[in-house]
């Protein structure tokens, strides 16, 4: 996966997985504790189980765990090796290790559910932040030594500017993290996806 690199743990080669989510559709109303939360015919998106320690790694904003030094470079390479038009991150899941769930043969590897991809376009639905988000995960990484053996220590998203604009779902979030409201943006639609654009 990422072949420039080839990462490594005690000799044994370490990979970065993903898993599909799949979409459903309710079948008939799901209550809790007597509430609807699923209303019948409503979309809804299933992640597949992950077995072992569930660990998240990074956020879309920038934080880090500090729990490892791949997913933080995973996320910076994302960003280089789709030409600085995609950042994956919100980064969590499974690290695998000794005496855990083995992924086919693997002991050590990193499996990642529900992954969050910021991009220039902003249409990965709301935790897709957009340009402003890659600006605000690059003010908060912090290079670590695989970003600098990888040679991708100086490419980073320029400054950021507060407060992000945020797609027209998040703005009720952003009004409580942020004190001001980010300016009006008109979201742009998407009218089909490539690999590294919306359009």
């Amino acid at each position: 996966m990422i072949c420039d690199l080839k990462p490594r743990k005690n000799g044994q080669s370490c990979n970065v997985y993903a898993l599909r989510a799949s979409i459903g559709t309710a079948d008939s109303n799901k209550l809790e504790n007597g509430v609807v939360r699923v209303f019948r015919g409503e979309k809804f998106l299933v992640e597949r189980r992950i077995f072992g320690v569930y660990e998240k790694f990074n956020s879309n904003s920038g934080w880090s765990a500090g729990n490892g030094l791949l997913p933080d470079f995973f996320s910076h390479w994302s960003y280089v090796h789709s030409g600085r038009k995609l950042l994956l991150c919100d980064l969590q899941g499974h690290k695998g290790r000794p005496g855990g769930p083995k992924y086919g043969s693997e002991e050590y590897y990193y499996l990642f559910t529900d992954t969050a991809v910021l991009s220039e376009g902003q249409c990965y639905g709301c935790t897709d932040l957009g340009p402003e988000g890659m600006k605000d995960w690059f003010a908060h990484h912090v290079c670590n030594d695989m970003c600098k053996k990888a040679n991708i220590e100086g490419i980073r998203a320029a400054p950021l500017r507060y407060p992000p604009a945020l797609p027209q779902l998040c703005r009720g979030v952003a009004d409580i993290i942020w004190p001001r409201k980010p300016q009006p943006r008109k979201p742009r639609p998407c009218r089909r996806r490539s690999v590294y654009s919306c359009e």
